[in-house]
């Protein structure tokens, strides 16, 4: 299992996870990261926000066409923060007007400030100043409201507009030449918006690195700058290259959670060969949920079915404010889906274990409403790691871990140093076994673990042993019918690792 690192050149705390578990048989908290499209605001750059207003003020309004707008409504209902990435074919463009202008000179040009069709919808009206002639005023409509108005502007092609409009939230300017000066009264439409969809591929999700350049999902690569919890694609969802990347930059990042979407309207079957395909997403560091999700778009006033993406991230989100991530966000009390109206398929007993028990999907299925059942990651292995809360405990470890000893760090490699981190180290292991999160941790830094040459090297090395809480999956109840009526004995089946 790679910790994301090919080497240990760069001043830092590094944690590895041994999974001691894998060689055995058994017997029988949130910000997301997200890569879409939309409608308006800008392209290949990580964009915080902290609400669905907050979505629709950056990056517009629903569109059936693309997912991550409703991704979003429901990970905001239950969630706080997200950053977002936009992407695009490479067609994406502004919409614009060149104002008309009499007696020479260039037209200067308003055009949107973002790119995308949201721009075809804004109007610009040119009519003569308050203080007369030799002035104009500028107004900007919006979706039939007034949004910006600039009065008494000089009426010269080559006033300054760029500037005067810098402020505007809707559009920008590109300045004319000197020679003539702008028409009033004039108005007229911006066109020539492109979103970048038409011609979308799984590589531009995905993204380049070229030098300091990124694009994409690439752009997560930098986890200092964009600390996320979980990580999500929901455009992308027939893109089996995009799921293994998804996969990929959460192991790599060693700090957050994949979610992992099937195409739409799959049976059962189809669903466990979409995962197993010829490159099986096998991963500890992601799970996947069938089916998809039908949601109302009071936008557009129509049902859209929606991959599960968005809900699932915002159940974590719930689940780790009414818990902690090791606890799993399935069932009833933790594994709701509250934006759901219906599923794009009610699931049988047969159909669950096909996804379940034979395979590494979590089934959604109605119970009190949307209900996940199920809480495996994608890792197709026989180890404590096939459970999405146990990756996510050892998550935590980590994070909480690199906090605990980072005033150690630069401090002499020697045997004080060793006992300093396991007294920083202490408090950690009392915490995550007092929560649950294991059910035995742990830590170790000895001489063992540090010969002198990784003293030569300026590394100190320690060690988690780790127990992680398994979470009951299934609950057996017998009833014993007697003569006085019922009667009820519980057992819990667990599974030994």
């Amino acid at each position: 299992m790679s910790n994301g690192y090919t080497d240990f050149r760069i001043p830092g705390v590094y944690a590895r996870i041994l999974d001691a578990t894998q060689f055995q048989v058994e017997a029988v908290p949130m910000v997301l990261g997200m890569v879409g499209t939309a409608s308006k605001g800008p392209f290949n750059t990580a964009t915080k926000v902290t609400s669905l207003p907050d979505y629709f003020n950056k990056f517009g309004s629903p569109n059936p066409n693309s997912q991550s707008y409703y991704a979003a409504d429901a990970y905001f209902a239950r969630g706080n923060e997200a950053w977002f990435i936009r992407v695009g074919d490479g067609a994406q463009a502004k919409a614009y007007i060149d104002l008309a202008v009499t007696g020479g000179g260039s037209s200067p040009r308003i055009q949107a400030n973002a790119e995308g069709t949201w721009g075809n919808d804004i109007d610009v009206y040119v009519t003569l100043g308050s203080s007369g002639a030799g002035f104009i005023k500028i107004e900007i409509y919006y979706l039939g409201g007034l949004v910006d108005q600039w009065d008494d502007v000089a009426d010269a092609s080559d006033t300054d507009l760029a500037t005067l409009l810098a402020d505007s939230l809707y559009v920008e300017a590109v300045n004319g030449t000197a020679g003539g000066t702008i028409d009033e009264p004039q108005q007229g439409s911006l066109t020539g918006g492109d979103d970048g969809e038409s011609g979308i591929a799984a590589s531009d999700y995905i993204g380049t690195v070229s030098g300091n350049d990124r694009t994409g999902m690439e752009i997560f690569r930098n986890q200092r700058e964009y600390p996320i919890d979980i990580l999500i694609c929901p455009d992308a969802a027939a893109e089996h290259t995009v799921a293994e990347k998804l996969l990929w930059m959460a192991e790599y990042r060693g700090d957050c959670y994949a979610i992992v979407d099937t195409p739409d309207a799959l049976t059962p079957t189809a669903a466990v060969s979409y995962i197993n395909s010829a490159t099986k997403l096998d991963s500890s560091w992601g799970s996947a949920y069938y089916p998809w999700v039908e949601v109302w778009d009071d936008k557009n006033s129509q049902n859209v079915w929606t991959p599960p993406s968005g809900h699932v991230a915002g159940a974590m989100a719930y689940n780790d404010t009414l818990a902690w991530p090791w606890f799993a966000t399935a069932g009833v009390k933790r594994g709701k889906l509250i934006k759901g109206l219906d599923l794009r398929l009610a699931l049988s007993d047969l159909d669950i274990e096909t996804l379940y028990a034979d395979s590494r999907i979590n089934a959604l299925v109605k119970q009190n409403g949307i209900t996940i059942n199920g809480h495996k990651t994608l890792l197709d292995q026989t180890t404590a790691l096939r459970y999405n809360e146990v990756r996510r405990s050892l998550v935590a470890l980590r994070f909480l871990a690199a906090a605990a000893v980072r005033d150690i760090q630069f401090d002499p490699n020697d045997d004080y140093t060793f006992r300093a981190l396991e007294g920083n180290m202490a408090p950690v292991v009392e915490f995550l076994v007092r929560e649950r999160a294991f059910r035995e941790l742990a830590f170790q830094c000895n001489t063992s673990l540090n010969p002198s040459s990784s003293k030569r090297q300026h590394i100190i090395k320690a060690r988690f042993y780790c127990k992680p809480t398994i979470a009951a999956e299934v609950i057996i109840l017998d009833i014993v019918l007697t003569a006085e009526g019922l009667s009820f004995s519980e057992q819990l089946v667990t599974e030994t690792i």
